[in-house]
């Protein structure tokens, strides 16, 4: 990463330790932060801009396909090509829809709460179906880098896409940093292992991998559409230490000031009931 990047400055930030994953950047250090309901509905007309200006033909963009909307608990509606745009308009902020590694993080805070689902990725195991029209490009450009199936991409970080002769294309950036982060071969298959359920693991064509709204992690998923249930509600990025700090003072005064004007307010209430009990008091003794 080149520029560090934008913090949100009315929410609250999570510094991630560097056993989860390491800033690409050692001056930096990496966070978590919630979706903003502005930064939210700042990706989503970005979005709605280009699927309007390159893919409005694009059967997964589709109303009746592609939920998506915005709202209070950050971007809902999620698919995979959905998230490859927002992504996309991220990056230009130097942010990231979390990785299976940060989601795992937030579940450890008790932070990725059910009810709905959340995606981080996918596989790729062979040219096939499910989802050949994505495998074409990817497994191409997957053996022009001497990469072995399976694949794993555990993150949307080193995704791009394009208007190819499919109308919409998913490809591999060309990016040495973030091509580190596709896990391929026996590394993938170790990985899906440790991650997901063994017995879900595809063994032919492209899936998602994802958090479903029951708290599992799941692997397999052939429909490529988005529900109203699908959140991006937590961005992850890298920044100094001496900015993440800055937010969090911030954050933090605002909560305990908050309370200690509750705790006063308490105070002066307890007050005037110890003066009103004392003066019923003398007033029973005097008469």
């Amino acid at each position: 990463m080149i520029k560090e990047s934008r913090l949100q400055r009315n929410v609250s930030v999570y510094a991630v330790p560097k056993s989860v994953i390491v800033a690409s950047n050692p001056e930096y250090r990496r966070f978590i932060q919630p979706v903003s309901q502005e930064l939210a509905e700042e990706v989503h007309k970005e979005v709605e801009a280009i699927i309007t200006g390159d893919y409005p033909a694009h059967k997964w963009f589709q109303e009746d396909v592609c939920h998506r909307s915005t709202g209070k608990k950050g971007l809902h509606g999620s698919s995979l090509e959905l998230n490859v745009l927002r992504q996309g308009v991220l990056r230009q902020s130097g942010l990231y829809i979390p990785s299976i590694a940060e989601l795992k993080y937030l579940e450890s805070l008790g932070l990725a709460t059910n009810s709905f689902y959340r995606e981080a990725g996918l596989q790729i195991a062979s040219e096939d179906d499910p989802n050949a029209d994505l495998n074409k490009d990817l497994v191409a450009e997957a053996t022009r880098r001497g990469w072995e199936l399976p694949l794993v991409v555990p993150s949307y970080n080193p995704l791009g896409h394009r208007n190819g002769e499919n109308g919409f294309e998913i490809y591999f950036l060309e990016d040495a940093d973030l091509e580190r982060e596709v896990l391929h071969g026996e590394e993938a298959r170790e990985f899906l292992q440790a991650n997901f359920n063994p017995a879900w693991i595809a063994e032919k064509g492209v899936h998602r991998l994802n958090r479903d709204d029951f708290g599992v992690w799941v692997v397999g998923w052939f429909s490529r559409s988005s529900g109203s249930d699908g959140r991006v509600d937590f961005v992850s990025g890298e920044a100094s230490a001496k900015s993440l700090q800055d937010v969090k003072d911030k954050e933090l005064k605002e909560k305990y000031d908050s309370q200690r004007a509750e705790l006063q307010a308490k105070i002066g209430d307890l007050d005037l009931e110890r003066q009103a009990e004392s003066e019923a008091f003398l007033k029973a003794l005097s008469e």
